[in-house]
């Protein structure tokens, strides 16, 4: 034992832990959850095309059974690919990031989609549904076309984020 006071001692192990609720070492898991962004997204390289995912869960998956089992419950196995690449997403907590209309349309009825509550698209969009998408982005949002559309297609969706990303075709850093 340290004679240091309470405070400033090291705590390694919290042995009432187990002892607690099973509904209030549930919360302690969550708690440990943050919101991620998932993207998909292509990059060229010489041998083609690959698809490249965020796979990675929280801590809790690897504490023990119990909060890996509980860990588990919401993050599931998501976006499968041809190539059997995937994510562990939880649908309740993370956002889709897609700048690419290429995958919006492989995606786009997945069963996965049916639960995505929050996504977020670059301007390449309006690629997606050209009958829909007549005007800017923005007053695009407005019509009745694009809210029955994303009904249909994403129905769980809370929150949708446009994002306007712009690259410039050669990187010259070093240029005075």
């Amino acid at each position: 034992m340290s004679d240091a006071p309470p405070l400033q001692q090291e705590l390694r192990e919290f042995h009432l832990f187990p002892n607690l609720p099973i509904e209030i070492r549930w919360m302690v898991w969550h708690y440990t959850w943050e919101p991620k962004t998932v993207e998909v997204f292509e990059c060229v390289y010489g041998c083609g095309i690959v698809d490249r995912y965020t796979k990675w869960l929280p801590i809790s998956s690897q504490v023990h059974k119990e909060s890996r089992r509980e860990t588990l419950m919401f993050y599931k196995s998501a976006f499968t690919n041809a190539q059997n690449r995937y994510c562990f997403f939880n649908f309740d907590l993370d956002n889709l990031l897609n700048n690419s209309c290429r995958h919006m349309l492989r995606w786009l009825d997945s069963d996965d989609c049916q639960q995505l509550q929050r996504l977020s698209v670059s301007l390449c969009i309006p690629l997606v549904a050209p009958d829909i998408f007549t005007k800017s982005v923005t007053e695009s949002f407005e019509a009745r076309e694009i809210e029955e559309f994303l009904d249909k297609k994403y129905p769980k969706l809370k929150q949708i984020t446009v994002l306007e990303m712009t690259w410039e075709k050669e990187r010259r850093p070093f240029q005075s």
